[in-house]
């Protein structure tokens, strides 16, 4: 009976142990894997001014469809040192979307 008390506190460290593990190596990887945020816009007003008048001029037989970097849409997130932030970027840069 002496040694239940000790033996039960061993495991539980050992549980909180465990988990605060997990819980540090799962933000670590979300961090590492997906260091990007959102840009406000795709097109700036000029450029999207230039589109209407476009798809005016071309009418309705044809569909402009641009070829758009990733780069234009997400950017590494602030707070990246410059490895990390330079590391981001290149696996976004020449990466393309149709929309």
């Amino acid at each position: 009976m002496s040694w239940a008390l000790p033996i039960l506190i061993v495991i539980l460290v050992l549980v909180v142990i465990v988990i605060k593990l997990k819980l540090s190596l799962t933000t670590a990887n979300q961090i590492e894997g997906y260091p990007y945020t959102k840009k406000p816009a795709l097109f700036s007003p000029a450029e999207r001014s230039f589109l209407g008048v476009l798809e005016q001029a071309i009418g309705e037989k044809y569909q402009i469809f641009g070829k758009v970097r990733v780069a234009d849409i997400v950017e590494p997130q602030r707070g990246l040192d410059n490895s990390r932030r330079h590391k981001a970027f290149n696996r976004i840069s020449a990466k393309h979307l149709r929309v």
